[in-house]
């Protein structure tokens, strides 16, 4: 008895020795840290047109919503229109040096001289040629992609001027060395491929800005110009006689970021900025066609006559134009591989 009354307490004594050695109940988990908050942004944007329904401006503006709306206001996008912030040059140039975030970079050799490759005449002779050629993964897309690089840019999407015409106030035969069309001055842009154009119509060329033109038109100092858009028209539908449909070209440029900006972001914010473009580009590209038509319509109503090219003209002058001003391209410009190239992709005449 004796022996089993000493048991009890060594029995609690080891159970109380055990309780003391058992490792202590583990603490709970910390939560885990909250996610760092996402970079807000605010990106300026400049480009060179100011009227509402002007198409760069409306892709500027649908850009600008869509960007918003994706990011939930995180990323803003100040837009200045109509050069407030500088000529086209001067824009191009401050994207360049990350001094300006975003513009439109025209075919203008003082972005990059090969830029111009959209300005060849007739590779594309509708609005369903010129998507091919700039869309994603199109040979223009592609080549349009590579200069922006080179330049220290990202190209987020290419967007088309529109055709282009030729504008008078006197009366000629479109066909290339017709002896109608010699006497006539007419004004070119600032482009060394735009002067080759006009001279293998059979044209006396004058370079001149755009912003000369009205006021050279209506003094007679050209007789005629190459270069604009059937949008453009409008503005000289008071001070020219006749519309000719040439069709041309319809030049292309990108809309471009500065690349070390671009390379800065994460992916899904430059997931945004890219859909937000392409979405805006879609659109202006269904628009496209209508606002030609819109365009006619109200030149015509103000007494310029309409003339479109016969198949026999058309094809006069697009047989000299490939073979002068694409050979010229050739020679000065590119190299024979890439102008292969725009001959192999370039569509056939209708």
């Amino acid at each position: 008895m004796k022996n089993k009354a000493l048991l009890v307490p060594l029995a609690l004594l080891l159970i109380a020795s055990l309780v003391a050695c058992a490792a202590p109940a583990p603490a709970p988990a910390p939560a885990p840290a909250p996610a760092p908050p996402k970079p807000s942004y605010s990106f300026a944007l400049a480009q060179y047109q100011s009227g509402a329904t002007d198409p760069l401006y409306k892709v500027a503006e649908q850009f600008k919503a869509n960007v918003e709306a994706a990011s939930r206001g995180r990323i803003t996008i100040k837009h200045f229109p109509g050069s407030l912030l500088g000529t086209t040059d001067v824009l191009m140039m401050d994207v360049k040096k990350g001094a300006l975030n975003i513009t439109w970079a025209p075919p203008n050799p003082s972005f990059d001289r090969q830029i111009e490759f959209t300005r060849l005449p007739y590779a594309a002779f509708d609005w369903e040629g010129a998507r091919e050629a700039y869309k994603p993964g199109g040979w223009g897309a592609e080549m349009m992609e590579e200069i922006a690089l080179r330049n220290n840019c990202y190209s987020l999407g290419i967007q088309n001027v529109g055709f282009q015409v030729v504008l008078s106030t006197k009366e000629f035969t479109p066909m290339p060395g017709h002896p109608s069309t010699k006497p006539i001055k007419s004004r070119v842009s600032p482009s060394k491929t735009e002067e080759v154009i006009g001279q293998t119509f059979g044209f006396t060329t004058l370079s001149m800005d755009f912003s000369e033109l009205h006021s050279s038109l209506m003094l007679g100092t050209v007789d005629a110009a190459l270069g604009p858009t059937y949008k453009e028209a409008r503005v000289f539908k008071d001070v020219i006689k006749y519309m000719y449909l040439y069709n041309y070209a319809n030049p292309a440029g990108p809309w471009v970021v500065n690349l070390g900006l671009w390379k800065s972001l994460s992916a899904e914010d430059q997931e945004i900025l890219s859909t937000a473009m392409a979405e805006a580009l879609a659109a202006s590209r269904g628009e496209a066609a209508q606002l030609e038509q819109d365009a006619v319509k109200e030149v015509r109503e103000a007494g310029v006559e309409i003339v479109e090219l016969t198949s026999e003209q058309l094809r006069a002058n697009v047989d000299a134009c490939r073979d002068k001003v694409w050979g010229w391209a050739e020679r000065e410009v590119f190299t024979k591989e890439f102008v292969d190239k725009m001959r192999a992709e370039a569509q056939t005449p209708p």
